[in-house]
């Protein structure tokens, strides 16, 4: 079981949800995707214009992978970090398949 943690910061009653519910949305679909996921945080910002949302993914095996996002709206700053994140932890997964080739092999 993931432990999903979601904030959001200087928004409007009517805007908190929509945003908040998205992100819940997202956090589940990326424990699913991921299911070596400890525990997963995300943090939505307005900023003046722009929202910012950060990542932070607790895994078993490759440790605390974080990344972060600036967009005109929340929904594409949480599916950018979303995004990056994914990326950094099949990168990382993949060298350690590499390294252990290697390992393997000698």
């Amino acid at each position: 079981m993931t432990n999903i943690e979601v904030t959001v910061r200087h928004l409007s009653e009517k805007n908190f949800g929509g945003i908040k519910e998205y992100a819940e949305g997202q956090a589940k679909r990326f424990a699913e995707k991921f299911p070596r996921t400890i525990s997963l945080k995300v943090v939505v910002d307005k900023q003046n214009h722009f929202y910012s949302a950060e990542f932070v993914a607790q895994m078993k095996d490759l440790g605390l992978l974080s990344s972060t996002a600036q967009a005109e709206t929340g929904a594409s700053a949480i599916d950018v970090a979303f995004n990056r994140t994914a990326r950094q932890i099949r990168e990382n997964r993949s060298k350690l398949k590499d390294a252990c080739m290697r390992v393997a092999k000698q």
